[in-house]
């Protein structure tokens, strides 16, 4: 054997190894688990008129359809939008919260050696009181 079928040979088992190292990394089930983040709705105040409680607003962003809302971390506040799609609506008396659901890995030893290309967008819980949607408003935000 000379060098050039050394080096075709060399190639070609790395070739191989790599798509059955693929194949088996794909074909190994990936362990998931939900993860929720609770956040606290802040209430939306401005010079327009309305009154009560209003913690969530519905707004066309670039024709999508999408909630607008404030969120609470620490002592700062964040306007937010997601998409009507991936939330839920609850009602409740007691708390303004907002859950959002994600789909991640666990921490599975098994889960290291395989490889998952589906991902799963994060689901909105929104939890808020009775009354708090309104189907038109106009926000100054004075």
């Amino acid at each position: 054997m000379d060098s050039s079928e050394y080096l075709f040979n060399g190639l070609f088992g790395c070739i191989f190894g790599l798509i059955t190292g693929f194949i088996t990394a794909f074909s190994i089930p990936t362990e998931k688990i939900v993860v929720t983040d609770v956040y606290q709705l802040e209430s939306l105040s401005d010079n327009s008129g309305i009154s009560g409680s209003f913690f969530l607003g519905s707004v066309i962003i670039d024709g999508i359809m999408k909630y607008s809302y404030y969120l609470k971390s620490g002592d700062e506040y964040y306007l937010r939008q997601t998409n009507v799609n991936n939330s839920v609506i609850k009602y409740s008396d007691t708390k303004t919260t907002l859950e959002i659901e994600r789909i991640k890995q666990s921490d599975y030893w098994l889960n290291y050696f395989s490889l998952s290309i589906k991902e799963q967008n994060q689901k909105y819980i929104f939890y808020i009181p009775k009354g708090s949607i309104k189907s038109q408003y106009n926000l100054d935000a004075e």
